[in-house]
């Protein structure tokens, strides 16, 4: 394979990586090159998702493309996380619209709605129109927010129980769900309108004595936002309670989405990085738009 010079905005210097990974890139790259399939398989396997990200950020273009080749739609999709929006089209570009599907349908919503917003509006009409119905109704809904909101950030994925059921029923709920949603911390307790009335770590309910009723161990005293709030306040809300994930509502004060801490991780890394540009003088259509020179300037 004809190596092309890497698109990564990283320089593709020795003296910038640590030594674990230029030793892995030397060897995925002359792997990649003599099409040895198992044995990048075996490479990549056990590697994180993040670390995965770094290895896919300083190969070439073409070597990129022949890794997502073999990976499997689990495994993109948790890479895919890790990359900056040019490599996540870039990939996207590169894929059928089936491998996308596949690969989309992964991710949790929030993630879902992150990808594909950083789409051009035709090729995101298209991902929309060929992935499941019920995920691509989610993903709309989402993209409905504006993106610097608690609407904007929130996954669709969380568990609401009735506060009328004992908890042996709670938890039967909560074990047909586990398929559909990672990382439980907290179950919400809703009333007959299917309005907040409280909350149950998962640990406090799965100690519980079976046929006690949620309403009587749940915490009344609930913290929530509205899908309106800005993402900033989210982030300052859950500095000031210690949480790990929120429950946000609408107007009736339906639950219709949860926050965790870490989407609010990435709300503080780009709050950060938008602070950053600010105090440079620069804008994010400079950065997308300009050469690295003249943005230094």
């Amino acid at each position: 394979m004809e190596r092309s010079e890497p698109t990564s905005p990283a320089k593709d210097d020795a003296s910038l990586k640590p030594e674990w990974l230029e030793s892995m890139l030397d060897a995925l790259r002359d792997l990649v090159e003599n099409k040895a399939d198992g044995f990048i398989l075996n490479i990549i396997q056990d590697l994180h998702p993040a670390d995965l990200a770094e290895l896919t950020r300083h190969l070439s273009r073409d070597e990129r493309s022949y890794l997502y080749r073999l990976l499997n739609p689990e495994q993109a999709s948790e890479m895919l996380l890790e990359l900056n929006q040019p490599l996540q089209s870039e990939f996207v570009e590169q894929a059928d619209r089936e491998r996308i599907s596949e690969v989309i349908e992964e991710m949790e919503s929030d993630d879902a709605t992150d990808l594909i917003g950083g789409l051009p509006r035709e090729v995101a009409e298209q991902i929309l129109e060929s992935i499941d119905k019920e995920d691509s109704a989610e993903v709309r809904e989402l993209l409905e927010h504006e993106e610097d909101t608690a609407g904007g950030i929130m996954a669709k994925e969380f568990v609401a129980v009735s506060q009328e059921l004992t908890v042996d029923q709670a938890i039967q709920k909560i074990r047909r769900m586990t398929e559909e949603i990672e990382n439980i911390y907290n179950v919400f307790a809703v009333d007959e309108n299917d309005q907040l009335v409280g909350y149950v770590p998962l640990q406090k309910l799965l100690l519980a004595r079976p046929g006690v009723k949620v309403q009587h161990i749940m915490n009344e005293e609930v913290i929530y936002v509205n899908t309106i709030l800005d993402q900033e306040e989210v982030a300052r809300i859950f500095k000031k309670y210690d949480l790990i994930s929120l429950p946000v509502v609408d107007d009736g004060k339906r639950v219709v989405g949860r926050i965790t801490i870490d989407d609010i991780v990435d709300v503080l890394e780009d709050e950060a990085s938008e602070d950053a540009q600010k105090i440079a003088g620069i804008t994010e259509m400079d950065i997308r738009d300009t050469s690295p020179l003249r943005v230094t300037r």
